[in-house]
């Protein structure tokens, strides 16, 4: 393949999962980020484009379109000496209303009562449309209370980094691993993003939800998308509700992720809304552990656990030195409790329904991704091992012309200080 010089390979070829990693990147500001109705993704002022290449430096999918091959590691940069805990945090109202035991919120609460950092890169439904997911810095405990939770639609959590660059401080950084692995490229660019991050936290992940499952998912309830004013798709518990308020915080809908019943599985928030509508990224993905991070983050997916807890843990794989000595003293300081300690087998068999199945789905979908899109001769013993899992949606992504769909408005920020800077270097 020829050398991509430009990001608008990556959109064109259908593998950009919207990180905003290229946006941050672009020191022309000639990138705007544009929220389709489906995906966030960018769009480029080709005038005043200068085909650098560090939107292309930057970008966590563009390995993708070259000689990709399937990773034979399936534990994603797990090792020994990694520290595997369960754990969550012992201030209740965290615990119950977050996610998975409450660790990142509590964490990120934690080190800024410490004065090891000024803040966090969150997310939260925008203002004006509870389907977008705008991502920026909390600064305060209301601030990061009001955006725990999960968000099962497309978030563009590298975009927020301008504003660090912008604001000097201390920030936690929150996001999937493609996410993650956007912030490390800008980190590799950015000097100030290296000293100014001094923490990742990462979330083990099967794929991104497309904002067209969440509408899909209000429609099949008969809510109204017009009086949604806010989203939050976990808390109350564990494991948790899909919760969308309308005005005076009124709830319109409250629907549970799933019920466990007689040893099975029924799916509501995760069968209707979690599972459907990845990107064809995701289907490609070769690290759903968040292997990047300094913490990989998910939810102990086990039958006891389903069985008999409603609060929450979190399970996590710290995996740098500086995340360890944090988790300690967090735990030290009573902020935390761990249940238990984990193995590597017992993180793997609590995700084995969930990351498993989309490592199986990558195994096919990356051979037929080169044929189809790179025109290039796939490992067909691959496409035979895995059963040709992903046929469906590569075919359908490449014949969709209008694949991210028509933007419902565009994100665009005007400062451009730090870029004006990275330009005269």
């Amino acid at each position: 393949m020829k050398r991509i010089k430009t990001i608008k390979t990556v959109v064109d070829k259908k593998m950009c999962i919207g990180c905003g990693a290229c946006y941050v990147a672009c020191p022309t500001s000639c990138i705007e980020l544009r929220y389709g109705i489906r995906f966030n993704y960018p769009s480029i002022d080709q005038e005043r484009c200068t085909e650098c290449g560090l939107c292309v430096e930057s970008c966590p999918s563009v390995y993708l379109l070259k000689d990709t091959t399937i990773p034979n590691n399936i534990y994603g940069g797990m090792c020994e000496s990694n520290e595997h805990l369960e754990i969550h945090c012992t201030e209740r109202e965290i615990r119950f209303n977050s996610a998975s035991g409450g660790f990142v919120t509590g964490l990120i609460l934690y080190m800024m009562s410490k004065g090891l950092c000024d803040g966090g890169l969150v997310s939260c439904s925008n203002s004006k449309d509870a389907l977008i997911s705008d991502t920026f810095i909390a600064l305060d405990r209301e601030t990061l209370l009001g955006c725990r939770g999960s968000r099962y639609t497309p978030v563009s959590a590298c975009g927020a980094l301008e504003e660090v660059l912008e604001r000097p401080g201390r920030y936690v950084f929150i996001g999937t691993p493609c996410n993650i692995e956007g912030l490390r490229n800008l980190q590799s660019q950015y000097k100030e993003l290296e000293e100014r991050i001094v923490l990742s936290l990462g979330f083990i992940c099967a794929g991104m939800a497309s904002r067209s499952s969440t509408r899909s998912f209000l429609k099949r309830y008969g809510a109204d998308e017009k009086e949604i004013k806010k989203i939050y798709y976990r808390g109350n518990g564990w494991p948790g509700s899909f919760t969308a308020y309308g005005d005076n915080d009124e709830i319109v809908l409250r629907r549970p992720l799933l019920t466990y019943k007689n040893k099975e599985v029924i799916g509501d928030e995760l069968f209707y809304l979690v599972a459907r509508d990845h990107p064809l990224r995701c289907h490609n993905c070769t690290d759903h552990w968040a292997q990047y991070a300094d913490i990989s983050v998910s939810d102990p997916w086990t039958p006891d656990n389903l069985e008999t807890e409603n609060i929450g843990n979190s399970s996590i794989i710290i995996r740098s030195d500086k995340g360890r000595q944090i988790v300690r003293e967090a735990i030290d300081s009573g902020f935390f409790n761990v249940t238990r300690k984990l193995s590597i087998n017992d993180i793997y068999n609590q995700q084995q329904n969930v990351v498993q199945n989309s490592e199986r789905a990558a195994g096919s979908c990356i051979p037929l991704y080169q044929l189809f899109f790179l025109k290039r001769i796939p490992d067909i013993f691959s496409i035979i091992r895995y059963k040709g899992s992903g046929l469906k949606v590569t075919l359908r992504s490449w014949l969709n012309r209008n694949y991210y769909n028509s933007p419902k408005y565009i994100h665009v920020k005007n400062n451009r200080k730090h870029k004006q800077a990275k330009s005269n270097a």
